[in-house]
This record gives structure tokens, sequence and C-alpha cells, in this order.
């Protein structure tokens, strides 16, 4: 009986390591397929997407917003201020130093 109690537990434990290894495989798997399907996007499009930092600029004569790129400069949006925008900072909410007098 013993024997038969070892065998099985050494079986479950085969079927437990087998199923850990087909989760690792599928899961480099399917991490290669992602990387495949973005290279073949690159090569179909002639493009890369990847983050770029951008700045956004106010025109206060012109009432226009601009998103540009900070490598190249280039405008990527230009649009109408909104209401918020519109509100120039007169600099009032920074506090001056108070000087004393006699």
């Amino acid at each position: 009986m013993m024997g038969l109690c070892k065998a099985l537990e050494a079986e479950g434990a085969l079927d437990a390591e087998r199923k850990a290894t087909m989760s690792e495989f599928k899961s480099r798997k399917d991490k290669l397929a992602e990387q495949v399907g973005v290279l073949r996007a690159q090569v179909e499009t002639g493009k890369v997407i990847r983050p770029v930092k951008c700045s956004l600029t106010f025109d206060y004569v012109r009432l226009t917003a601009s998103l540009k790129r900070t490598d190249t400069g280039e405008v990527i949006e230009e649009r109408d201020m909104n209401s918020d925008e519109k509100q120039m900072d007169l600099g009032f909410d920074t506090e001056a130093p108070v000087t004393e007098t006699d």
C-alpha cells in the first residue's frame, strides 16, 4: 500500500511540473508573438511607435495652444485655447517678500 501512495504522489508531482512547464512555455510564446506583431507592423508601415516628450505652449495673441515635440520642435497639434487656458497667470498667487519700512 505504501508503494502505491508514493507512486501516486510522484505522478501528481510530475503532472504539476508538466503544467507549470507548459504554462511558462505558453507565456514565453505569447510574449514572442507580441514582439513579432510589433515588428511586423513596423516593417509594413515603415514607422516605429515610441514615446516622445512634448510641450504645450500658448500664444495669447492668436489664442492658440500648440503641442510640440521637444526633440525636433515639430508642431504635432495646434488648436484654439479653451477658456481656462485663456486666463493668463499674472503672478498674484506667488507671495512677494515682505519688507518693513520705518
